[in-house]
């Protein structure tokens, strides 16, 4: 997995932000009384501006220093999200419970009423990292990520064969965010030759400042040797393009036989563009896809700049997520302090997420305190 961003600016605190009086995006929070902050040699502590909706911002654990992506780093932020490096391992040791109720919902009462000082103890506890369960990394392919799992092949568990899925179809848009494609495979596992002799995939592409996908399908054809392969496509140029230039948008890695069978896009955690998936649709109703932006009559087409999403990363972050939105009604990002283990493989840390606004209410500004 390649992992891009450019980090844009960090500051280094003497103390922590509480978030006890969350400001949110749309100032329905005014509060910004801090406490007094806690002993800061207890453990370590950083802010990063998460800001961008594009750029990765990186922190080196080991080094405790704001680094690039083509240094060794251990975490990344953008906005809300958090991923690790792929040598890093994850375990949850605090999952704090008492923020949620049986259903799993906020406690706003516990969320509104939590002062970051109180919450230190959970950090600076003794830790047993024996009896926990480190994973690493996985990277969530948007194509395969709806809720029945749709991807775009079949395989059989009897022929151990993978077939193209040509009864769906995925808008996706490019990583320059201009153009859009309703994406149909087409060709993988030939039962006439029984071969895997080629991918193929067709791209109904709407250009940039066109109005619509086009009627006529381009051919994206990516030859498999030896039963495997791999390519790129640029929908902007609706050409294949090599997976090392920065303009691609789909990226497929076809091996079966080491059971590796992926298409991934030019954005999130697989690249630094802003290609997207909207949605899996049935290509027999594939007709209603006008546009890859459209608010036609009736829900079940509707397509907008939010539909968009992109590869993602699961990781004990994410599976058990550092905060909770919208809480009691106020808009916002509100901690939960959960505490995370962080194993770098050089040293393991305790890890704390508590603030997601700088003192002047921009988000995107994320304070993190850990100990080794």
């Amino acid at each position: 997995m390649n992992i891009y961003g450019i980090f844009k600016s960090v500051a280094v605190l003497a103390a922590v932000i509480t978030l006890a009086g969350c400001q949110a995006d749309d100032s329905d929070n005014n509060s910004t009384e801090e406490p007094t902050a806690p002993e800061t040699n207890l453990f370590k502590t950083f802010t990063v501006d998460a800001s961008s909706y594009s750029d990765w911002a990186y922190y080196d654990l080991d080094s405790q220093s704001v680094v690039t992506v083509d240094d060794g780093w251990d975490l990344a932020f953008k906005r809300f999200e958090v991923i690790v490096n792929d040598s890093v391992r994850t375990a949850l040791v605090a999952e704090q419970s008492e923020y949620y109720d049986s259903e799993g919902e906020p406690n706003a009462t516990v969320f509104m009423n939590a002062n970051v000082e109180d919450e230190l103890e959970h950090l600076i506890a003794e830790t047993d990292f024996t009896a926990l369960t480190f994973e690493a990394p996985i990277v969530e392919e948007i194509i395969g990520a709806d809720d029945d799992g749709t991807t775009f092949y079949d395989y059989d568990f009897m022929t151990h064969k993978a077939t193209a899925n040509d009864d769906s179809v995925w808008v996706v848009r490019s990583n320059t965010g201009q153009a859009y494609a309703k994406l149909r495979p087409v060709m993988l596992y030939d039962a006439d030759t029984a071969a895997y002799e080629e991918a193929v995939f067709e791209l109904y592409i709407q250009s940039a400042g066109e109005a619509a996908f086009a009627a006529t399908a381009e051919t994206w054809t990516v030859p498999l040797m030896n039963e495997s392969g791999s390519g790129c496509y640029d929908i902007d140029s609706a050409s294949s393009v090599a997976c090392d230039e920065a303009d691609w948008d789909l990226n497929l890695n076809f091996m079966p036989s080491a059971r590796v069978i992926s298409l991934t896009v030019n954005g999130g955690v697989s690249g630094p563009g802003l290609a997207g998936v909207a949605g899996v649709y049935d290509y027999a109703d594939s007709a209603n896809l006008v546009s890859g932006i459209q608010d036609p009559e009736g829900d079940d087409f509707d397509i907008s700049r939010f539909s968009y999403l992109s590869d993602s990363q699961i990781n004990s972050i994410s599976d058990h997520s550092w905060y909770a939105y919208n809480v009691n009604g106020r808009h916002g990002i509100w901690p939960n302090y959960r505490i995370y283990a962080i194993d770098t493989g050089i040293q393991t840390y305790k890890v704390q997420l508590v603030n997601y606004y700088n003192t002047t209410a921009d988000s995107g500004h994320i304070t993190v305190r850990y100990v080794d």
